[in-house]
C-alpha cells in the first residue's frame, strides 16, 4: 500500500460543531471565540490543587468515530458567536459567574427582557424561563414549543429578536427548506442551536419540516436522511427548542402534534421602552451601544453560568400535573428546582405554566374532538347504552354545533367554528381517539360500541382543574413535603 494510500485510510474526517458532550458522557465543550479565534470551552476541576477553572482546547479527538470536532470559524455560525478575551475566561468571567445564582440570572434576564417587550406579564416570564433553559436543553427528558401570532406591528419579531440576543446559539430563519433544518441541526448530537422560525403561515405544508417539529421535543428522536447520491444513511437530531412566529397558527388538522406540544401567545401593539431593532444596529449611537454590550454580555454570563452547572444532579420532583401537561412543564420546574431557585422564582415560574396551561386545555376544551366526546358520553348516559350509530352520532353533530348543512349532500355540515365536516371524518374521530368499535353485524349501517372506562380516561384530556405545584419527591414517597420545608 501506497504512503498516499495510507494517509488517505488514517486521515480523520472534520466535523463542524457547536458543542459536544459524547451524549452527555463527558464534560460539556462549547465552541466560543477566543480573541477572534475559534476554541471549544470547557469547565475543569483539579483535584490536586483543588481549583475549578475553564479550559479551552482548539478541537476534540472523537477516537471512537475516528474523526476530528473542531469549533466553527466566524464565517461557520449561523449565529452570532460568543466572544472573549484570553484573558477575561478564567480571570474574569470564573468569580463572576460562580457568585451568581439562578434567581440573579432569571432576573437579569427578565429585566432585559422588558426593555424590549410590552408584552402580558405572564408572556414576559415565559420568554424569560425559556432564555434560559434554552441552555439546558441537553438536560430535559422533552420540550415545550412557543409559537407568537399578531398581524404586522404587533411587536411579535421583537419577542424573537429579544431571544435571538440571549437565548442558546438562535438560529433564525423564515421561508425556509428542510434541508435547511437538517443541516442546521446535525447529525453529531442533540441540541447543536435553538432556532427561531418566522413566517411560519404555511410551514404545515412541508411535510418534512413537520416531521421535524414533531419529531424535535425528544431527545432520543432520529429523522433518517439518504445522502446526495443515495450511497450513505445519515440520521439527524431534530431536538432543539424552537420559536414560531407567524401571522396564523399552522392549519389544526395538519399541525395538531405540534401545536399539542406548543404554548401559544397572541401578540398586540406595545410601546417598548427601546426598541430591539435600533438597539441590534447601534449606528456609533452611544446609549444603543450600551445596550447591545449589555445583553452581549448577558449571554456570555449564561453561557459560562451553563457550563459551571451543567452536571448538577438532578432533584426529582413532583409538579402536581401529569400526562402531556406535565412533559410540557416539568422539565423546566425541575431544573428551577435543581439549581436552587427561591420560592419567589418557583411561584413566578408555577404561575406562568399554569396562565398558559389553562389558556391551552381550554382551547383544547373547544376542540371538535372534545365536542364529539361529550356529545357520546350525554348520548351514552340518557340512553343508558354504550353504542350509537354512525348516523345517530352525525345527527347530534349537526344537531348541536352552529352552522348549516350542505343543500346537496346529507352527509357534509359547514361548522361555524371547524369548517367542513363529512360524516366520515366524526365516525373516524369517535373510533380513533375514543375507542369505538363498529359492529359489523349490523347489515344497515355502523355502530359503535363504547367502553365506559375508555370514555372517562378520554375526558382526563380535556378535563382543566390540575394546579402546578412542584415538590421534592422522597425516593419512597412521590408526595413529600412542600418545597419551603425542604434543603435544596
Amino acid at each position: 500500500m501506497t504512503n498516499n494510500k495510507q494517509e488517505q485510510e488514517n486521515k480523520k474526517e472534520e466535523i463542524v460543531v457547536h458543542k459536544f458532550s459524547n451524549n452527555g458522557q463527558d464534560q460539556l465543550r462549547e465552541s466560543i471565540l477566543v480573541d477572534e479565534k475559534p476554541y471549544l470551552i470547557s469547565y475543569a476541576f483539579s483535584q490536586d490543587k483543588n481549583k475549578d477553572f475553564f479550559v479551552t482546547p482548539s478541537i476534540i479527538e472523537d477516537k471512537t468515530n475516528n474523526r476530528v470536532l473542531r469549533p466553527p470559524k466566524i464565517e461557520e455560525c449561523p449565529y452570532e458567536p460568543y466572544d472573549f478575551t484570553a484573558n477575561s475566561i478564567n480571570g474574569y468571567y470564573l468569580p463572576l459567574v460562580k457568585q451568581q445564582t439562578i434567581d440573579t440570572i432569571y432576573q437579569s434576564v427578565k429585566a432585559e427582557a422588558g426593555l424590549y417587550n410590552e408584552i402580558h406579564e405572564m408572556a414576559l416570564r415565559l420568554l424569560s424561563f425559556n432564555i434560559i433553559g434554552s441552555y439546558f436543553q441537553d438536560r430535559f427528558s422533552s420540550l415545550h414549543y412557543l409559537m407568537i401570532i399578531g398581524d404586522n406591528g404587533t411587536g411579535k419579531s421583537a419577542f424573537g429578536d429579544t431571544f435571538e440576543c440571549l437565548g442558546y446559539r438562535p438560529v433564525k430563519a423564515a421561508n425556509t427548506n428542510e434541508s435547511f433544518w437538517y443541516r442546521v441541526l446535525g447529525t453529531v448530537e442533540i441540541g447543536q442551536v435553538t432556532i427561531i422560525a418566522e413566517e411560519i403561515d404555511r410551514l404545515d405544508e412541508s411535510s418534512q419540516i413537520m416531521t421535524a417539529l414533531k419529531e424535535g421535543y425528544q431527545p432520543n428522536s432520529k429523522i433518517p436522511r439518504m445522502n446526495s447520491d443515495n450511497s450513505k444513511m445519515d440520521f439527524y437530531f431534530p431536538y432543539c427548542f424552537k420559536i414560531m412566529i407567524g401571522e396564523r397558527s399552522p392549519h389544526p388538522s395538519k399541525a395538531k402534534g405540534v401545536l399539542d406540544r406548543t404554548f401559544r401567545y397572541k401578540a398586540y401593539k406595545g410601546y417598548p421602552e427601546k426598541k430591539i431593532k435600533e438597539v441590534r444596529n447601534p449606528q456609533g449611537n452611544k446609549e444603543r451601544q450600551f445596550a447591545l454590550d449589555r445583553l452581549n454580555e448577558l449571554r456570555r454570563i449564561l453561557l459560562m453560568f451553563k457550563l459551571v452547572h451543567f452536571k448538577d444532579p438532578y432533584i426529582e420532583v413532583n409538579v402536581g400535573v401529569d400526562g402531556r401537561d406535565e412533559e410540557l412543564c416539568k422539565p423546566l420546574l425541575q431544573l428551577f428546582y435543581t439549581l436552587g431557585a427561591s420560592n419567589e422564582t418557583m411561584t413566578e415560574l408555577e404561575e406562568c405554566f399554569q396562565y398558559f396551561l389553562d389558556k391551552k386545555n381550554e382551547d383544547k376544551k373547544d376542540s371538535l374532538e372534545a365536542q364529539i366526546l361529550d356529545l357520546v358520553t350525554e348520548y351514552t348516559k340518557e340512553n343508558k347504552i354504550y353504542e350509537i350509530s354512525s348516523r345517530g352520532l352525525w345527527e347530534l353533530v349537526t344537531k348541536y354545533l352552529d352552522g348549516k348543512p350542505d343543500d346537496n349532500n346529507p352527509d357534509v355540515f359547514y361548522s361555524t367554528d371547524y369548517g367542513k365536516l363529512y360524516i366520515n371524518t366524526v365516525t373516524k374521530i369517535a373510533k380513533d381517539k375514543f375507542g369505538g368499535k363498529p359492529n359489523h353485524d349490523r347489515k344497515t349501517h355502523t355502530v359503535l360500541n363504547f367502553n365506559e372506562k375508555i370514555l372517562t380516561r378520554a375526558a382526563r384530556n380535556y378535563n382543566i382543574g390540575s394546579k402546578i405545584k412542584t415538590v421534592r419527591c422522597d425516593a419512597h414517597d412521590a408526595h413529600d413535603a412542600p418545597r419551603e420545608d425542604m434543603e435544596v
